[in-house]
């Protein structure tokens, strides 16, 4: 088994991530900082997404970048994907937030071309892992 640390300095989290995408691997959700609305977190897959978008644009300006939106007390067992001014997907997660599903809606995809066009199909790389919420 593979045993890994990744450490964002910027956002003062630490994410393990134990093998490789099956079960019981975690994704630690921290609060964006700066922390203005208390529902907004930032996680591997914010990070992975911003990735992306400086792949094809060479940068993502801090205040533009993506993020979670905990909205777990609105649609139960689903978190949203957003960057300032919109959402743009969605993480869907069973009882045990193992995640089910994770993409970029196809509308945000036709028309923000930010993200690669296979974007929906790297971020199944997330399905199956668990997510650990700030107050967990």
């Amino acid at each position: 088994m593979v045993f890994m640390i990744f450490v964002s300095l910027k956002y003062e989290t630490v994410i393990s991530i134990f093998g490789g995408g099956s079960i019981g691997d975690e994704i630690i959700l921290t609060k964006r900082k700066p922390n203005i609305i208390a529902e907004e977190c930032v996680c591997e897959i914010t990070e992975y997404l911003n990735n992306n978008v400086r792949y094809n644009f060479g940068d993502v300006h801090p205040y533009s970048s993506c993020y979670i939106y905990d909205s777990r007390s609105i649609w139960g067992n689903t978190i949203v994907i957003r960057m300032p001014g919109s959402t743009i997907g969605c993480i869907k997660f069973d009882d045990r937030n193992v995640i089910k599903e994770c993409y970029i809606y196809d509308d945000e995809m036709s028309k923000n071309n930010c993200f690669s066009k296979d974007i929906n199909e790297r971020l199944k790389r997330f399905v199956r892992r668990t997510l650990i919420f700030p107050e967990e």
